[in-house]
C-alpha cells in the first residue's frame, strides 16, 4: 500500500515569487508512485543545483525551505525542494525502514539531477549543458540522510549543509515510542533502520554544520560531533538563541545567508 500520511499544515503562500515562471513543478518516479518537487532556477542559467531535504514531519512547503530555495535562486543557485514519501504531496510505497525509505527517495532525486541534461529525464532540459554541480541542504532528519547521501555520492555531491541534525538517531526510536503523532506518521514503516549514527559512514568534505543552542529536539553538542567527524574544509556555526526549527526570523536569515555563502564558495 502507498504510504499516504500527509502533513496537516500547508504553509506555502501562493503569492509573490511562488507564481514566478522560474519555479517549476517536478515529478520524479520512485517505487509505488512519484516524488513531488519544485525546481527553483535563477534568472541566468545555472550550472548548480542544491537538493533540499526536509525533516521527519515536515515537507517541501516548509517556510524555511521555501525561503531558502528562493534566496538561493536569487543568489544564482538552482534549488530543488521535494517531499519524502509520506510527507506533503508524495504518496509512494514505504520501504522496510525509515532510513531506507528516505535514502531511496533521495537517491531517486540525486539520480534525476545527474540526468537533468537529458530532455526525457524528470528535470527535462533545464540543464542542457550537462549535469549540474550538486549540493545537499538538509534539516534535522533530512540533514542526517543528506550526510549519508554525501558519503555515498562522494564524487557527485560537491558540498553539504546540515541544520539541527542529529549525529545519533537512536533517540528517535525512543521518541517514536513515546509520541502518538510519530507512531501514527510512521506506522507503515516497522523499523528505524541503519545506520543509527554517523560514525558508521565515511566522513564527507565541504560540510557546513549549523545548529541552534536552544534546540529543544536535538542537543547542540551533536553538531560538534558531526563537525568533528567531517573532513576539511568544514565549518561549525552555532546560533546562540535559535530553536530546532530556527523559527526566529533573524536567526533564520543568518543561517540561510551562511548556507548560501558556503555553497557558492564550493560549487
Amino acid at each position: 500500500m502507498p504510504f499516504d500520511t500527509r502533513n496537516r499544515r500547508r504553509s506555502e503562500r501562493r503569492d509573490g515569487a511562488s507564481t514566478a515562471s522560474r519555479e517549476h513543478p517536478v515529478e520524479i518516479p520512485v517505487a509505488g508512485g512519484r516524488i513531488r518537487a519544485v525546481l527553483h532556477l535563477p534568472e541566468s542559467p545555472s550550472g548548480s543545483l542544491v537538493i533540499c531535504c526536509h525533516g521527519l514531519l515536515s515537507s517541501k512547503d516548509s517556510p524555511k525551505f521555501i525561503a531558502g530555495a528562493r534566496a538561493m535562486a536569487q543568489a544564482g543557485l538552482g534549488a530543488l525542494r521535494f517531499d519524502f514519501t509520506g510527507c506533503g504531496d508524495t504518496v509512494c510505497d514505504a520501504g522496510p525502514s525509515l532510513v531506507e525509505t528516505r535514502m531511496r527517495d533521495l537517491r531517486a532525486v540525486l539520480d534525476a539531477a545527474l540526468e537533468a541534461h537529458s530532455p526525457t529525464a524528470p528535470l527535462g532540459s533545464h540543464f542542457p549543458e550537462g549535469p549540474p554541480a550538486l549540493a545537499l541542504w538538509g534539516s534535522s532528519f533530512g540533514g542526517y540522510v543528506s550526510l549519508l547521501a554525501a558519503a555515498e555520492y562522494r564524487e557527485a555531491v560537491k558540498a553539504s549543509v546540515c541544520w539541527a541534525t542529529p549525529f545519533d538517531i537512536g533517540s528517535l526510536a525512543r521518541a517514536v515510542e513515546s509520541s502518538e503523532i510519530l507512531r501514527e506518521h510512521l506506522s507503515p514503516i516497522r523499523e528505524l533502520g541503519q545506520p543509527t549514527e554517523l560514525s558508521a559512514v565515511p566522513p564527507s568534505r565541504r560540510v557546513l554544520v549549523i545548529h541552534g543552542q536552544e534546540d529543544e529536539m536535538v542537543p547542540w553538542p551533536q553538531a560538534v560531533s558531526i563537525y568533528r567527524r567531517m573532513e576539511e574544509p568544514r565549518r561549525l556555526l552555532l546560533l546562540e538563541a535559535a530553536d530546532h526549527r530556527v523559527t526566529d526570523p533573524s536567526w533564520r536569515s543568518l543561517a540561510i545567508q551562511a548556507t548560501i555563502d558556503w555553497l557558492r564558495s564550493h560549487l
